[in-house]
């Protein structure tokens, strides 16, 4: 018999159930089951969401059809997220979206929009410093600076598997293009 989510499971769960790829009739319940579970045997919330991410963008760039892939629980039960990690790190996807470099695959996996990608990331040189766990976000524009700062913050510190985030303008302090 299923149990109830563990509350301190909800959200992390809903950003799970909102990336990964559903078939005709997902199956939510089991779903959470699988989740719940898959946590209580040592599995990372947030490394579950961003391997959910990684198989959603993997689906997509290989075009599967939704019969050939796995049902959410089925994938959680069988440990298929396992196949998506990479020593703690934020592990960046096989294939990408047409159209989205592995950088745009982790931010999907992230929980940002494709389309959003696309508005708000081009022209933007993002690099990590894995040592002080700090990701260096450099934009043409103070706008798109500004916005990439106020919507998307949280999900590139998930993205990324970081601790901070800095912001700069291109050809601003600290950056080399003029």
């Amino acid at each position: 018999m299923m149990k109830k989510l563990p509350a301190r499971l909800e959200e992390p769960f809903a950003r799970f159930w909102k990336v990964f790829p559903k078939r005709v009739q997902p199956l939510r319940r089991s779903a959470e089951d699988g989740f719940a579970k898959a946590v209580a045997r040592g599995a990372d919330p947030e490394f579950l969401i961003r391997a959910a991410g990684l198989f959603a963008a993997q689906v997509k760039a290989e075009d599967m059809p939704r019969k050939f892939f796995p049902l959410a629980a089925t994938w959680l039960h069988q440990e298929r997220f396992a196949d998506y990690a990479e020593e703690h790190a934020a592990p960046a996807p096989a294939a990408a979206p047409e159209g989205i470099d592995p950088t745009g695959g982790r931010l999907l996996a992230a929980g940002i929009e494709q389309s959003s990608i696309v508005a708000w990331f081009e022209g933007v040189e993002m690099s990590v410093d894995a040592a002080a766990r700090q990701l260096t976000v450099v934009a043409p524009k103070a706008f798109a600076l500004d916005q990439i700062k106020a919507r998307f913050d949280r999900h590139l510190h998930e993205a990324f598997g970081v601790t901070s985030v800095v912001y700069r303008k291109a050809g601003g302090p600290g950056h080399g293009l003029a």
